[in-house]
Parts: structure tokens; C-alpha cells; sequence
């Protein structure tokens, strides 16, 4: 995305701290070393899967990217695009979409402070897909600390903070078949207190980098974590740990929700230990140890093989070599 986001000045003033590189966007506050992180929100493959779940996400997975660094998300501002409301199922899609919204940010304490509502997006009769948009902003006490989104050295240890109770085909699933399959369901108090916990594990002396797991599941995810040249083998046993059926389709799946943390692998004693102490908060969530870092290949059991230049090369042209078809 370097392509785009790289046609404007995203530093004005030189108080940027994290661009739009990075999943969540830091900006210095003046004369302080505090910080707002800035992250934009909502996916359209879950809105397609269930707009209740697809409006609690579209809060819920910004506010774990900013918890994930450190942030506490303060406030919303939403943009809420959906079509012919005279439609039964664009209308019933609009209210599933704002209680999915509503019981996220009463969880998490942040109110929707702005936004608009644009109705009546279709062509030809043909609705666009629901996708109430959002913008999240929130806090960082301190500026120091600030976890990175990438592996950087050599046997850091991998784990997966994860949320049981809700997977989906995901994305990957939708290209594949047109279609997803997803079971279990979500509570927005449980996810909101996950989302504290992540916040609270990401403080931990222990931590060097975090990244939230999204679209395109797992191994996607840590492929982006290895762009900047240090790879990754995961256990099979650490993948057992996380994963019902050790397979490829397990690797795209979808959870909602997890986490990566990336450990030093000489404090992983004392990082499990402030994990069991903190747990209380979510009683729910699990953390397992799944893998270290190190040389220039992404090794995901026999299941996955990758250098981890090809993988950079994959991501930073595809935008620029598809743009055209894009339009």
C-alpha cells in the first residue's frame, strides 16, 4: 500500500511517531511524551458473514490493534455506507450493524462522538455491501516501549493470546467458494475485556512486538511480521495448541479474536507469569507459546515454507502491479 499512502505528506509537523505503515498510526502529543494512536475499522467479508458480528468488529478489531500497542481507545467516529434502506434486508442489516456497534463501545467505554449515515449505494438495483466504516482514537500514557509490528532478531518466542468462541472460513474461505462458514458466537463484555487484557499484556517488560491477527488468519498475519527480513518457525506441537485441525484451511481461518506477542526468549518464565497474573480479567482467554524467530524463512510445520524476501516482494508489488485492474 506503500504506493498510495506514499503520495502525501503523513508527517506534518514531525510529530508522527508510527505512519500509515504500521497498523496503528502514533502521533506525539505537544510538549508531552503521550501519544494518540489512530486506526481505521470495519471488514466487509464479516459484514457479509453476519452484520451484528460484522458491526461489533468493525470497533472491537481497531480497538485490539491500539490495545496491542499500548493505546486505550478513547472515542469512534463512524461512516456507515449501506444501501436501499426500502429494502427489508438492507434495513435489517443496518440495525444488526449498530447493536453489534452499540454493546462494543458501551463494553469498552467508547462512545460514538461523530459520524454520518449514507443510504441508497446500489447500481443497477444491486446493494453494495453493508460496511459501517470507522475511525478509532485513543491514548498511550508513554511513548517509550512501543511495540513493534515485525520480528526483529533471533529467538524471540512466538505466542498466540487468543479468545475461544467464535471461527470463520474467513476471507480466504469467501474467494475460494463465494461463500463462508463460521460457528460460535461473540459477547461484546467478553471481547471488550479481552481487548484489556491485550492492552495490559502488550505494557509487559517481556514484550518487543505485537500484531493482531485479521483477515486472512494466521499465516498471513505472520508473514506480514516477517518483512523485515527475520523469519519464523512454528512448532507443529505450538500450532496443535491453537488450532482444532492442523491443515491449511487452519492457517487462513478466522478467529475472533487473536493476538501475536513477541517475547525475549530469555523472559518467557516471567512473561507466562504476568499473563497468570493478569488473567483474572478475562477469564477466558488462553495464551500458548508456538514458535521462535529466526532466519530468513517463515516455516509453519511441513505446512508452509516461504523466504522471507519473496514474501516482501508478494506484498509490496501486488497493490502496484493490480492497481490498474483494481479501478
Amino acid at each position: 500500500r506503500k504506493f498510495i499512502y506514499r503520495q502525501y505528506d503523513s508527517r506534518v509537523g514531525a510529530a508522527t511517531a508510527r505512519d500509515t505503515s504500521d497498523s496503528v498510526g502514533v502521533v506525539r502529543l505537544k510538549d508531552s511524551n503521550r501519544a494518540l494512536g489512530v486506526v481505521l475499522g470495519c471488514r466487509p467479508h464479516i459484514m457479509r458473514l453476519d452484520a451484528r458480528i460484522g458491526g461489533l468488529d468493525a470497533v472491537a478489531y481497531p480497538a485490539l490493534e491500539m490495545a496491542l500497542k499500548g493505546f486505550e481507545a478513547l472515542a469512534v467516529t463512524d461512516c456507515l455506507n449501506f444501501g436501499n434502506p426500502e429494502k427489508e434486508n438492507v434495513m435489517s442489516e443496518f440495525v444488526a450493524a449498530l447493536d453489534g456497534m452499540n454493546s462494543i463501545c458501551a463494553s469498552l467505554e467508547a462512545p460514538i462522538i461523530s459520524g454520518n449515515v449514507s443510504f441508497y449505494n446500489e447500481t443497477m438495483g444491486k446493494n453494495i455491501t453493508s460496511t459501517p466504516s470507522t475511525g478509532l482514537i485513543g491514548l498511550r500514557n508513554s511513548l517509550d516501549r512501543l511495540p513493534v509490528s515485525h520480528f526483529e532478531t533471533e529467538n524471540q518466542a512466538i505466542y498466540v493470546l487468543k479468545l475461544p468462541g467464535f471461527i470463520s472460513g474467513g476471507y480466504a474461505q469467501e474467494i475460494a467458494s463465494n461463500k463462508q462458514q463460521a460457528v460460535g458466537e461473540l459477547d461484546a463484555r467478553i471481547v471488550a475485556n479481552f481487548i484489556r487484557v491485550a492492552k495490559t499484556l502488550s505494557e509487559a517488560s517481556q514484550v518487543q512486538g505485537t500484531r493482531a491477527v485479521g483477515k486472512f488468519g494466521l499465516a498471513y498475519a505472520l508473514s506480514r511480521m516477517c518483512l523485515e527480513g527475520t523469519g519464523a518457525v512454528i512448532e507443529p506441537n505450538g500450532l496443535k495448541l491453537i488450532r482444532t485441525e492442523v491443515d491449511q484451511a487452519a492457517l487462513f481461518e478466522e478467529h475472533l479474536y487473536e493476538a501475536i506477542f513477541v517475547v525475549d526468549g530469555k523472559e518467557t518464565t516471567a512473561f507466562e507469569d504476568y499473563f497468570t497474573a493478569i488473567r483474572q480479567l478475562a477469564p477466558t482467554a488462553e495464551i500458548h507459546r508456538i514458535g521462535r524467530t529466526g532466519g530468513t524463512k517463515l516455516e509453519i510445520g511441513s505446512l508452509l515454507e516461504s523466504d522471507t524476501a519473496s514474501l516482501k516482494t508478494a506484498y509490496t508489488s501486488g497493490w502496484g502491479e493490480n492497481f490498474e485492474s483494481l479501478a
